[in-house]
């Protein structure tokens, strides 16, 4: 029988396929499962007991990482958002106050200078009273003195 000794994908010659045949009618006849063991189905699978035989770990996607942690944390993640969310809002309250506060500012000194104008005007309209009161006591003297009577 000639074996191909260099190349596996080379053909079987006729006494190495004969002889693979005879092995597998031989193993065709024998059970692959101990019918005398009786195991209990399970639902679930149970604890893997092989070794593993790679030394590299395997790969673990980002997603499961993701969600297992999310899975194990989830309180104090739901804690952060809270204060970030509540950070966020306390920050942008500040900065509407302050506007507020300038506004609020600004409108108190255009107040101010309302009534400072008013004031003024108050001011202006009385001296032009006394000013008025003044000519018509001079209109009533020269009248007086002219001897006009209205």
């Amino acid at each position: 029988m000639a074996k191909n000794k260099g190349n596996p994908h080379l053909p079987k010659s006729p006494d190495e396929r004969s002889a693979y045949h005879r092995y597998l009618a031989h193993l065709q006849g024998q059970p692959t499962v101990d019918d005398s063991m009786d195991f209990d189905p399970t639902p679930q699978a149970g604890e893997e007991l092989a070794e593993q035989t790679s030394k590299r770990k395997r790969r673990i996607p980002a997603s499961q990482t993701i969600g297992d942690y999310v899975k194990k944390n989830w309180v104090s993640l739901l804690i952060a958002a809270l204060l970030a969310i509540s950070s966020y809002f306390m920050i942008n309250s500040r900065i509407d106050i302050a506007i507020i506060k300038t506004n609020l500012s600004y409108q108190q000194q255009q107040l101010e200078q309302a009534n400072t104008a008013i004031e003024n005007l108050v001011n202006s309209n009385h001296s032009q009273d006394l000013l008025i009161e003044e000519l018509q006591l001079d209109i009533k003297f020269l009248e007086n003195k002219l001897g006009i009577n209205p």
